[in-house]
């Protein structure tokens, strides 16, 4: 550094250097660092004094001091510190992957950190390393059985027990499960076949012939099937293999068939019926199928149904006809009987068994003409259609009570007596009316007198419809005319009257058939009188002036 170095405060309480000058030495009084209180004294070589930076540690000296490294500057002017993770050394810094004394695993082996700060292993465990120490009391993973119950090992090595198995715990290579379907010795039904567990799995034995229950065979009938019953009616097997009670008897037959019964037929075994057909044919009998069987040969008479079977009935084939012993028609019934009919009027056909129609010889009016009655009671064919009518079995001249021919007269009857033997014209009454029926005030309609048509004029001069024309006379004329001639020239056809001073006078028609126009005048006295019919008389004059 070149001549002598004279020390100074290092900055701390107290201690002082001091160089000496040349290649110069630096020393220390005490122990180093001044602020501790000690003083450092370097002894010179060769130099002379001169100026240098104060001083706290030797340079590039290293220490470590409470894990932090310390390592001093070249020119010895301060400390340049790193703390440390783990260990400190002096000589290398900052050492080691640990820190001297910890503990830690890696997976089962424990380790420990030595004084260089370096992993050492330790032990390998039987289970489990935990934080550094073994531990536990399983190998994390594994699985074993505890009676019925699989348990399991935690990643801690601690066994953690599971729910029991239903029925077996099985330990396979290490790797506990629950296993089995059931429990050894007990028994159940597949269907109808009878199982039992062995080794904890169900075996198959026995098959039911009906029912499998809880493991046993039951029922004495196959579920869902049927059976006739002992009344006739039908029984059904239920799903536990026992037959159900017998259901109403069949109407006709049961029939048994493969696993089902059913109601069959179509009548009651020994039953009997009418075949059918005319007069209701044959008797069939119901065979043990409940099938109708061949009908034997059609009844005599008749087929009945008597008390629900059919018997062959009657006396008499239905539908025929005679004529009793005292000669009364009679028919069969469709039940075989004869019956009798309404008594004959004129006798019963023995031949037919029906009524004569007639007395032989007798006439009737047919259509037109005239029927005679046979031999037989029947009537013979029409003869010629008679030229006006026929009534009792022969032609007339006209029809009884009817109209004839007419005689042209209007106040006469044209009609034909009671026997139609003539045409007969009594007169109409009195005031039937005929001829022009017109009717007017002066014209009324003709009616007939004494068989004669008359016509009925009113009178000349009769009055007739009024015109309401004042100076007219309404008249009928002896032709049977309203006429309208003029009134007499006398005849008043307008009153007087006075209305505000002003007079119409009175009017007469003159001889003519209109009323003339009114006549009017001023009033005098300039008023009318009350009534209204004529002027008031004007006031008298003042009386004359009298003289002194």
């Amino acid at each position: 550094m070149g001549g002598s170095a004279v020390g100074a405060h290092a900055g701390g309480s107290g201690g002082s250097v001091l160089g000496v000058g040349g290649n110069a030495t630096v020393g220390f009084g005490g122990m180093g660092n001044a602020a501790m209180g000690g003083s450092m004294t370097g002894a010179g070589g060769n130099g002379t004094g001169g100026s240098a930076p104060a001083m706290v540690c030797d340079p590039k000296a290293a220490l470590c001091e409470n894990g932090v490294h310390r390592v001093c500057k070249d020119d010895g002017s301060a400390w340049m510190d790193t703390t440390c993770d783990f260990e400190c050394s002096a000589e290398q810094g900052c050492i080691g992957e640990c820190k001297s004394g910890s503990l830690d695993c890696t997976g089962a082996i424990s380790k420990s950190c030595d004084g260089s700060g370096k992993w050492v292993d330790t032990e390998t465990c039987a289970f489990v390393c935990r934080a550094g120490v073994c531990g536990g009391n399983c190998v994390p993973g594994t699985s074993e059985c505890d009676d019925r119950s699989p348990r399991k090992c935690d990643m801690a090595g601690d066994w953690q027990t599971e729910a029991a198995c239903p029925f077996v715990c099985n330990d396979v290579n290490g790797l506990a499960s629950c296993a089995g379907s059931c429990t050894n010795a007990t028994k159940q039904c597949s269907g109808k076949v009878v199982q039992t567990c062995l080794g904890n799995d169900w075996k198959n034995g026995a098959t039911c012939p009906y029912v499998c229950t809880n493991g046993a065979c039951t029922g004495n009938c196959v579920p869902n099937t049927s059976v006739c019953g002992p009344d006739g009616g039908i029984q059904t097997c239920s799903n536990k293999g026992v037959l159900g009670a017998e259901a109403s008897a069949c109407p006709y037959v049961c029939t048994q068939g493969p696993g089902a019964a059913d109601c069959t037929g179509e009548c009651v075994p020994t039953k009997t019926k009418c075949s059918g057909g005319t007069n209701g044919g044959g008797i069939q009998t119901c065979n043990a199928q409940g099938l109708w069987g061949t009908a034997s040969a059609a009844c005599k008479f008749v087929c009945s149904t008597v008390a629900g079977n059919g018997t062959c009935t009657g006396a008499c084939v239905p539908k025929a006809k005679q004529c009793s012993a005292q000669g009364v028609p009679q028919v069969c019934s469709a039940t075989g009987a004869w019956l009798n009919q309404t008594a004959c009027p004129f006798g019963c056909l023995a031949s037919s068994g029906t009524c004569r129609a007639c007395v032989p010889g007798s006439t009737q009016c047919g259509l037109k003409g005239v029927q005679v009655c046979d031999a037989n009671g029947q009537w013979g064919l029409e003869g010629p259609a008679c030229a006006n009518t026929c009534a009792a079995g022969a032609c007339l001249a006209c029809v009884p009570n009817a109209a004839c021919t007419d005689d042209g007269n209007a106040c006469t009857s044209d009609v034909c007596d009671a026997q139609g033997s003539a045409c007969t014209h009594p007169k109409k009454g009195d005031g039937t009316a005929c001829g022009s029926s017109s009717s007017s005030a002066c014209d009324k309609p003709d009616s007939c007198q004494n068989g004669i048509c008359q016509t009925n004029l009113e009178s000349n001069g009769t009055p007739c419809t009024d015109d309401t024309n004042v100076c007219t006379s309404d008249i009928c004329n002896s032709s049977g005319d309203c006429t309208h001639l003029a009134a007499p020239s006398n005849t008043v056809c307008r009153l007087a009257s006075c209305t505000l001073g002003t007079l119409s006078e009175a009017a007469t028609c003159g001889g003519a058939t209109s009323c003339p126009a009114p006549t009017m005048s001023q009033c005098v006295s300039l008023s009318c009188n009350l009534a209204g019919d004529a002027c008031e008389p004007p006031p008298p004059p003042p009386p004359p002036a009298s003289v002194p």
